[in-house]
């Protein structure tokens, strides 16, 4: 029956149709699973700047469901999707753009990503960023022995922290 409806109501350019359609297709639910309909369809609704369309197109792209991986596709279609409010597309995103540390303009989009997805409940993002809901140690004494050396030394004793603990991560 939702087949029956939907595949009226694309008649009408209703975007979350072809998305609902894209998604019985992706998932085989009253139709018979197949890829490369469901992309087709999530590909109609995204012309459109469905959300949810382009949410599951990012995922297609991310887990090569149906298509040939593609990171820069995905994470276009996750922007695309959380620029239009879908909350999952923000973890999607973040662990997308948090994979590559090189680029600072991707790392913040990253964290800002993550940050958006903690605060809208996302218990994964919050996991990811524990401690965000806390006060800062407001009795935490600066260390005196780190901050009476010189930059250098202090940027060795950083990277040095960096390169054992956090890089590995």
């Amino acid at each position: 029956k939702a087949f029956e409806i939907w595949s009226e109501e694309v008649k009408y350019k209703n975007d979350q149709a072809m998305a609902n359609l894209g998604l019985m297709y992706l998932k085989g639910e009253g139709v018979a699973k197949d890829f490369d309909k469901a992309k087709e369809w999530f590909e109609k609704a995204s012309e459109f700047d469905n959300d949810s369309a382009n949410f599951n197109l990012g995922q297609m792209y991310q887990a090569q469901i149906g298509v040939k991986q593609d990171d820069e596709k995905a994470i276009d279609y996750f922007r695309r999707a959380r620029e239009k409010g879908h909350k999952q597309a923000n973890l999607s995103l973040a662990l997308m753009l948090l994979k590559d540390r090189s680029n600072i303009s991707n790392l913040k989009e990253g964290f800002d990503a993550m940050i958006t997805a903690a605060q809208s409940g996302n218990m994964m993002a919050k996991m990811q960023i524990a401690g965000l809901d806390r006060e800062p140690n407001s009795e935490a004494v600066l260390k005196s022995s780190f901050r009476s050396q010189s930059v250098d030394q202090q940027l060795e004793i950083v990277n040095d922290a960096l390169d054992r603990y956090i890089r590995p991560m």
